[in-house]
Formats: C-alpha cells, structure tokens, sequence
C-alpha cells in the first residue's frame, strides 16, 4: 500500500512538472502565449514579446537562464537564435531554434533534447 501511495505520489509530481515544462522561456509580460508539447521531450512555445522589449532582450533573458548561443553560418541571425545548455552528466544537451516573425514581436521557441551515446548522436 505504502509503494503504491509513493508511486502516485511520484506520478502526480512528474506531471506536475511536466505540465509546467516551458513556462521558464517565456518573459514576464509576455501575450498570446501558446505551449504545446510533443511528446515528453519536445515543446513548441509561441508568444508575443511585452512591450518595449526587443529579441535583444530575449537574448539576455536565455542567457541569464544558462543558455548558450550557438551560432549556424547557414543561418539568417536577423530570424532565428539557436541555443544550447548542457544537461544530465553530459549525455544530453537542450536544444533551443528561436525564430521570430519580421517584426520581430512574435516569437516561436522549438524545444527539444539531443542525447548521446558513445559516437551516436539523437536530437528528440
């Protein structure tokens, strides 16, 4: 009875955490923002930047939360930021492709997880 009570204990917080997932990348002040999960590993966030605040200040607000920029040649840095911060023991990392509308108020985060094993390399 006591491991069961402790299994639904576990479940409920896992889900609790899970649900929560995604609300940290969005800035205070935000609007229209949307979180959809896909899968337990993948989130897509949309939003609406609050006002006066630019995709410089969404830059610093990743930055302070850990993330790290991880520059594309092949990428149009007007449109899109990509980011990374290490994870479990170093077998995972977080992935983030910031991509905003050219207005630059709207913003669309892809959220996923790359892990590794010996060579290989999976990003879910």
């Amino acid at each position: 009875m006591a491991l069961l009570l402790l299994t639904l204990l576990c479940g409920v917080g896992s889900l609790r955490v899970w649900s929560g997932q995604g609300w940290d990348l969005v800035m205070r002040g935000a609007s229209n923002v949307r979180i959809n999960r896909r899968g337990a590993m993948r989130l897509d966030i949309t939003y609406q930047l609050p006002l006066k605040q630019t995709r410089h200040d969404l830059r610093a607000f990743l930055v302070r939360q850990g993330w790290r920029s991880a520059g594309f040649s092949n990428v149009d840095r007007e449109t899109i930021m990509t980011f990374v911060r290490p994870g479990w023991r170093g077998r995972m990392r977080e992935v983030l492709v910031v991509t905003m509308d050219r207005s630059h108020r709207i913003v669309d985060i892809q959220f996923g997880h790359c892990v590794t094993v010996g060579a290989w390399v999976k990003c879910i």
